[in-house]
């Protein structure tokens, strides 16, 4: 078991109040009543969110550029375009490098056989790319990053719903630690994520009361969930948001309109942390972003992407 991984379209309506036949093209804020200043300011704030959120996925070293998800065993295997052939033994990574294959890890060039601990999170570098190892659930894996990304190469960003501030809710957090055993997007095992308590609002009329998790960089929380737009008009694996972290009995925020896709919705090659079950919303959360237009997934001759509706 592990800790999960966490990793627009603006609507004219968005903007209405903001202009007028009497108006400029660029009116002056003087000229703008507080209500429609302070949803421009709102909508202007969440651009500059999404679009920053949509640049960090371009990251060529973040986990939307794998290109491969490789799980090992004890037999050998070779993995297409990445030196070597890899076996489990005792828990290690025995690499098997030709005499022809050069390879380097931890900075250090290899020949022959290398033993390699999975759970040091160690990069493999080559020419033309790298992979990566990890321990996910007792298995070791290996993500390949090739370059180049053909998902990367590809994505173009992602739609959302247009910002409203009717989807920034008021929340009342309940201390209550405890572990969560939660499914993973890929892969036969589970994630064991951390949650210091509950947050409980209402929506739609309703109310809920869904956990809260410590974040895998450890700044802040997240709340994970899954609402009745999930496998519609947002991905079948949920969404997130980040809230401040709060003392017992004190109020916070959750602003829907921050709702951000895992990376799975992006990619096959991930192994998100999904929510659990407790976390699904029971209407439609009409905020944040929704299914992307393009996904990566794993094909028989290597990663394809494909448009999705």
């Amino acid at each position: 078991m592990v800790t999960g991984e966490w990793y627009s379209e603006l609507a004219d309506a968005t903007f209405a109040g903001l202009s007028s036949a009497s108006m400029s093209p660029d009116p002056l804020l003087y000229d703008l009543g507080s209500e429609s200043f302070g949803s421009y300011v709102f909508a202007q704030d969440w651009q500059r969110w999404h679009e920053d959120l949509d640049q960090r996925r371009r990251d060529p070293l973040g986990p939307l550029a794998y290109t491969g998800l490789h799980w090992l065993g004890a037999r050998a295997q070779r993995v297409p375009r990445v030196p070597g052939s890899f076996r489990v033994v005792r828990g290690a990574v025995i690499l098997s490098l030709d005499p022809d294959e050069r390879a380097r890890y931890a900075g250090v060039e290899l020949a022959g056989e290398t033993r390699i601990d999975p759970a040091e999170n160690g990069t493999l570098e080559f020419e033309g790319g790298a992979a990566e190892f990890a321990r996910l659930g007792g298995h070791a894996v290996l993500r390949s990053r090739l370059r180049p990304s053909p998902f990367l190469e590809a994505f173009v960003g992602t739609p959302a719903f247009p910002p409203d501030e009717a989807w920034v809710v008021p929340a009342v957090f309940h201390a209550d630690a405890r572990e969560y055993e939660v499914d993973a997007a890929v892969g036969d095992f589970l994630h064991l994520l951390q949650s210091p308590g509950t947050l409980r609002f209402t929506v739609d009329g309703r109310v809920h009361e869904l956990a809260v998790f410590e974040s895998v960089s450890g700044n802040g929380w997240r709340l994970p969930f899954s609402d009745a737009t999930s496998g519609r008009e947002t991905t079948v694996w949920g969404r997130d948001v980040v809230i401040d972290p709060v003392s017992d009995g004190e109020s916070v925020r959750i602003d829907f309109t921050r709702a951000s896709n895992l990376p799975c919705a992006y990619s096959d090659m991930t192994t998100c942390a999904l929510a659990p079950r407790e976390n699904r919303i029971r209407t439609r959360i009409l905020a944040g972003e929704k299914t992307p237009h393009l996904r990566l997934i794993a094909g028989v001759d290597g990663p394809v992407v494909v448009a999705q509706a």
